[in-house]
């Protein structure tokens, strides 16, 4: 890790492993995090020193730090035994749930009213992909369906702090997705929803809403640097069976699903990872 003050140059700091992932506390800029393998570091003197602070548990293996975006002191992490939070400057930590774990990316966003939404990629109920929690972390929703992101290890999230119920993911080569809408709340155990999405490009953006009856989240594909995101009802009916629709995608390396479109479509590649009818 390196530090500059005052727009000066760089100096290493040496109190922290190299390599480490870091994050700055929102609310109390003399607060900065980070973490390298097991340890938890906290500075306290904008980030010219570092000492280990709380340990979340049983994990192994930090993979990511998350600071609230409103609240001094409140801050997460994804490890390989799931999710630990601490409000306390990361004095201490306690495990949000056992439902997910090996959990690489974790990002708060605005939920509904004043409560805060919880993202993840990690390992749950239906498997390896990307999460939402309405009530952090009480309950878990698969988010991803049967859209495909592929290595989520990899993955980033982003959730909005402006708009209600919206999270942003970069992926490794698929592009940029979204997800909107109201995350359903079991208030304990685990939720597993499995909807499907598809998305398509067009001259700005397309979205096609997930079907699912228990959820109204949907995941579309980012295609344009236009802000604007727009959204259809529905997608032209299948003709045949085995085929996929428009939008849906056809092809890329690993892909199991259908390889032809319905007509009067045809199988685009975008690249070695995705193909899509269009």
């Amino acid at each position: 890790m390196q530090r500059s003050a005052n727009a000066g140059s760089l100096a290493v700091v040496s109190s922290i492993p190299a390599g480490a992932v870091i994050a700055s506390d929102k609310r109390n800029n003399t607060v900065f995090y980070g973490a390298s393998g097991s340890k938890f570091y906290r500075s306290t003197d904008a980030g010219v020193t570092f000492s280990t602070a709380g340990s979340p548990g049983s994990a192994t293996s930090i993979s990511h730090v998350e600071a609230h975006p409103i609240k001094a002191g409140d801050v997460w992490v994804s490890t390989n035994a799931g999710i630990f939070h601490s409000t306390d400057y990361g004095s201490s930590f306690t495990q949000v749930s056992t439902v997910l774990t090996n959990t690489h990316q974790v990002s708060l966003g605005k939920g509904s009213g004043s409560t805060w939404n919880l993202y993840a990629f990690g390992t749950g109920p239906a498997g390896r992909r990307l999460y939402g929690s309405a009530d952090l972390g009480a309950s878990w929703t698969d988010l991803q369906g049967s859209q495909s992101f592929g290595a989520v290890d990899s993955a980033k999230i982003a959730g909005s702090n402006n708009e209600d119920n919206l999270v942003y993911i970069g992926t490794n080569g698929r592009g940029v997705f979204y997800a909107s809408g109201v995350i359903p709340s079991s208030g304990g155990g685990s939720t597993s929803v499995s909807p499907t999405a598809t998305a398509g490009p067009s001259s700005s953006s397309s979205a096609v809403p997930v079907s699912s009856s228990s959820s109204s989240v949907r995941t579309t594909l980012v295609t344009s640097t236009s802000a604007t995101r727009t959204s259809t009802s529905s997608s032209p009916a299948p003709t045949a069976t085995n085929l996929a629709k428009q939008f849906e995608q056809c092809g890329g390396a690993g892909w199991n699903g259908p390889t032809q479109c319905v007509p009067p479509y045809s199988c685009k590649l975008w690249n070695e990872w995705y193909s899509q009818c269009v």
